[in-house]
């Protein structure tokens, strides 16, 4: 869990912008500012925050993260086998490609179930990344366990402000990130204002750079 509080980030973001007295952005309107750059570094770099869970496997070769809350956005590794009761560990599952199932296991999809439902190996769908196949194929009674990348839970404001003392979602690591985040949205939507769109893409810039990400053209996307 983080050491930083909601409240302490946006406080710092106010300060940049010259807004302590919330005359431009009331607390509802940062609060929406921080939630939606959470959202935005998931999608930009799905590791800034991954939680680890148990999924129930659908019968047959191919697989797809819980549509249910909690919401898998991308598959980041599978572990292990957990039984056909979701709490038993079993043996580790290990990583392939597409590509060494084919040329070795030709007849992977036909292979029959393991008498226990575990599974040996996956591989990911990079073109699908809330997708994963599995061999041998799952007969829909096992489980396993595995991360997977998730949106940030919103932060809810209530009046008395109890969402300031909220620690931030995601690991210290990932401060800067937030609050380059909001200030580029905060300029962003100010832009009639002189020198607001170029500090919008300066932040733009260092938002991404604090998601250990390099930066495809000059513009805020």
């Amino acid at each position: 869990m983080s050491t930083y509080t909601v409240g302490s980030v946006i406080d710092v973001c106010r300060k940049r912008i010259l807004d302590e007295s919330s005359i431009d952005f009331d607390d509802p309107e940062m609060l929406n500012l921080f939630n939606l750059t959470g959202r935005k570094m998931v999608m930009l770099n799905p590791k800034v925050h991954t939680r680890i869970r148990t999924l129930k496997m659908q019968p047959g070769n191919k697989q797809i993260l819980s549509a249910t809350p909690p919401v898998g956005l991308e598959l980041i590794d599978v572990i292990r086998n957990m039984g056909t009761d979701g709490l038993t560990p079993g043996r580790a599952i290990r990583q392939t490609d597409r590509s060494f199932i084919t040329r070795y296991v030709p007849a992977f999809s036909t292979d029959p179930v393991n008498a226990d439902a575990s599974i040996w190996d996956w591989w990911p769908l990079p073109e699908y990344p809330e997708q994963f196949y599995v061999h041998p194929k799952s007969d829909g009674t096992g489980y396993i366990e595995l991360e997977q990348a998730e949106t940030p839970p919103d932060i809810v404001y209530d009046a008395p402000g109890a969402w300031r003392s909220l620690a931030i979602p995601t690991s210290d690591y990932y401060l800067d990130g937030y609050i380059n985040g909001i200030l580029f949205q905060a300029y962003d939507d100010d832009t009639d204002i002189p020198g607001n769109t170029p500090r919008s893409q300066l932040y733009y810039q260092r938002f991404i750079m604090a998601l250990g990400l390099q930066q495809e053209g000059g513009q805020p996307q």
